[in-house]
């Protein structure tokens, strides 16, 4: 098995890993894997993972936003980052918003 083939098959054991909402050791036993090797796979997919969103690009889009907001309201800091969330807030764009500036 070459790299990228052992790297795409880690690919999908890290994956469902994380899905499984399993400890490391439960699934790697349930699995029949190394746990030395998960977490070796872990920390390589999370480091490459990195190095490869840092070479996209990204612009700023422009939205329409309605003139009238629900009136209640909370903030939320990340960092130095204030974000203003109201009870119709798109909950996956919120997810993708705290990644990325937990990643800066």
């Amino acid at each position: 098995m070459n790299y990228n083939e052992n790297r795409q098959m880690w690919m999908t054991r890290v994956a469902s890993f994380r899905e499984s909402g399993m400890s490391q050791s439960q699934w790697c036993k349930a699995n029949e894997v190394s746990l030395t090797a998960l977490r070796y796979w872990l920390r390589k997919l999370k480091s490459s993972s990195y190095s490869e969103e840092e070479t996209e690009t990204f612009e700023f889009a422009s939205l329409n936003v309605p003139g009238t907001c629900s009136a209640k309201s909370i903030t939320l800091e990340v960092g130095a980052v204030k974000i203003l969330l109201y009870s119709d807030f798109d909950e996956t764009l919120l997810l993708k918003t705290i990644k990325t500036l937990q990643q800066t």
